[in-house]
C-alpha cells in the first residue's frame, strides 16, 4: 500500500503501525499513519476484505478522524464487496475524508 501511494506521489511519507498513545493500554493504533500530497492519511490493512465488518470499519474511520487526517487508506490482499466499499465511502463522506483503497498490487481510483 505504501508503494503504491509513493508512485502515485512522491511527496509520501508512511509510517506502519503506530500506537496514538504510546504507553497505554488503549490499543488504539493504525496500520498506516503519514502524509500523501501534503495531506495526512491514516487507516487499516487487512489480509482479507471480509475482515471489514460494520463495527471495524466505524473504528477505523473513527481514528482516522480523531488524528486529524484527510485521507483515509484502506488496503486489502482483495478488493472489499461492492457493499463494503459503498459502506466504507458513505462513512468517509460522513467525516469529510477522503477515501483510498488499495487491493493487491493496484491503487482503485473510487471517485
Amino acid at each position: 500500500a505504501i508503494a503504491h501511494l509513493t508512485k502515485a506521489s512522491g511527496h509520501t511519507l508512511v509510517l506502519p503501525g503506530v500506537d496514538l498513545e504510546p504507553g497505554k493500554s488503549t490499543n488504539e493504533e493504525v496500520d498506516f499513519f503519514g502524509v500523501h500530497k501534503g495531506r495526512v492519511l491514516a487507516g487499516e490493512a487487512k489480509n482479507s476484505p471480509e475482515e471489514f465488518t460494520s463495527l471495524q470499519i466505524e473504528r477505523d474511520l473513527a481514528l482516522t478522524a480523531r488524528v486529524g487526517a484527510q485521507i483515509h487508506l484502506v488496503a486489502a490482499l482483495r478488493p472489499p464487496a461492492p457493499p463494503t466499499i459503498d459502506e466504507l465511502r458513505r462513512g468517509a463522506e460522513r467525516r469529510g475524508v477522503e477515501l483510498v483503497l488499495v487491493s493487491g498490487r493496484e491503487l482503485i481510483t473510487l471517485d
